[in-house]
């Protein structure tokens, strides 16, 4: 119905503009065209001549819209007036465009926005025209291959998936965990699943499972052979850092306790084919080279730290480790009265001299020390006699200048008295 007056049965023009004057049957009355209907100076049937080159019209007579004051011809044919101070105004004049959102009149795919300003990718798709985020997706819902993820950051819209998203935003198994984070995309986590998108494995009783605790087998095997073998490397490092010292210490105990298990049979035997006591053994004698000096209350007698030379010219006399009268030159000078007294009784005294020859090499200590050696070996007796461990002795001979095999020397010298 164009609401011209005619009834639909009878008109045979029945899309005629509303307002055009028309005839009985229906049809635009041309003869009332040529009165200036509204009064925009012009009038009368509109016609023109079309180039069949630009498909433009030219030479247009009479008013293309004879009801609208503001407009009369139209070029390019398309239903927009070219006056653009007129009622819609052609945007693009020459175009025949039928684009009527953004633009009147331009080139359109039919969505109704102006093809020109649409992303290249949208320009033949007549159900899409936007795309914010500019990943080749069209924002409309509605439209084919619509954007699921309108919004994706440009620095990702390269790495979009068939639905316009990343995988920071897109959660292909719905478990809540988008597929960037998600460690198992195709598989929903479950509702006591883990954080990374993952469900919680069925514990079973089956004895072919490939896992333990939740870790392959293999992966389980190398976890406990590496911390086996880190526990091993932990162990030497730390007897390497403690010095074989430690332990030769305690060898040489079990052989002074072997000694004194000799020592104890020897008297017994001894004793009992002589039933004479053996006077009392004196103190060992400090040496002559200077006075001695009063062992520390607190630990022994460190070497001197002034000078590690002897005094003047001399040189300290050096003995070879093999030497028998290097290794027991002061014991010898202690004992070598008792040993001629006794002479009946001299196995006592032998195996006591043959234990400070076997440990005791005063090669390695300097001609001026032998005061400050003996007087540590005293204070070395006296803590032995106290209750001090061995360990303890040795660090505190050690943090008074004593290197490790001098303490060591002044220790077996100690508890040899």
């Amino acid at each position: 119905d164009d609401s011209d007056g005619v009834n639909n049965d009878l008109d045979l023009c029945p899309d005629t503009t509303v307002g055009v004057p028309v005839d009985e049957d229906g049809c635009v009355d041309e003869t009332a065209l040529d009165t200036d209907l509204d009064g925009d100076g012009w009038k009368g049937n509109y016609s023109f001549t079309e180039n069949s080159t630009t498909g433009l019209r030219e030479n247009q007579l009479g008013d293309a819209f004879p009801l609208d004051a503001t407009q009369w011809h139209d070029t390019d044919g398309d239903g927009y007036g070219d006056n653009l101070s007129g009622n819609n105004a052609d945007e693009c004049p020459e175009e025949h465009g039928l684009s009527f959102e953004d633009f009147l009149g331009c080139y359109d795919d039919g969505d109704g926005w102006r093809d020109q300003f649409e992303p290249a990718s949208l320009r033949d798709n007549p159900t899409q025209w936007e795309d914010r985020d500019t990943d080749g997706y069209g924002d409309n819902a509605s439209g084919t291959n619509p954007d699921l993820c309108p919004d994706t950051h440009p620095n990702m819209r390269n790495e979009v998936n068939e639905n316009g998203c990343h995988a920071t935003e897109f959660d292909s198994d719905g478990d809540g965990v988008f597929d960037f984070y998600d460690n198992c995309i195709d598989v929903h986590m479950g509702v006591d699943g883990y954080s990374d998108g993952c469900p919680k494995e069925k514990v079973t009783d089956d004895a072919s499972s490939s896992t333990i605790m939740g870790v392959s087998k293999m992966a389980f095997i190398g976890i406990v052979g590496g911390t086996i073998t880190l526990l091993v490397i932990i162990v030497i490092v730390l007897r390497l850092v403690r010095g074989d010292d430690d332990y030769d210490f305690d060898e040489d105990d079990e052989d002074w306790f072997d000694d004194d298990d000799d020592d104890e049979d020897d008297f017994m035997s001894s004793s009992r084919s002589s039933p004479k006591k053996s006077p009392a053994r004196s103190l060992p004698s400090r040496g002559n080279d200077r006075p001695a000096a009063k062992p520390p209350s607190r630990g022994p007698s460190g070497k001197p730290t002034s000078s590690r030379g002897p005094p003047g010219k001399a040189t300290p006399s050096r003995v070879h480790p093999g030497s028998n009268k290097g290794k027991v030159s002061s014991k010898t000078n202690v004992d070598s009265t008792d040993s001629a007294e006794e002479n009946e009784e001299g196995q006592v005294v032998k195996k006591k001299k043959r234990k400070a020859t076997m440990r005791v090499d005063l090669s390695i200590f300097e001609g001026h020390q032998t005061a400050d050696r003996e007087s540590a070996a005293n204070w070395v007796k006296q803590a032995l006699s106290d209750g001090e461990e061995q360990r303890t002795i040795m660090m505190q001979l050690q943090e008074t200048g004593w290197t490790a095999q001098q303490s060591r020397a002044i220790f077996d010298l100690g508890r040899s008295r």
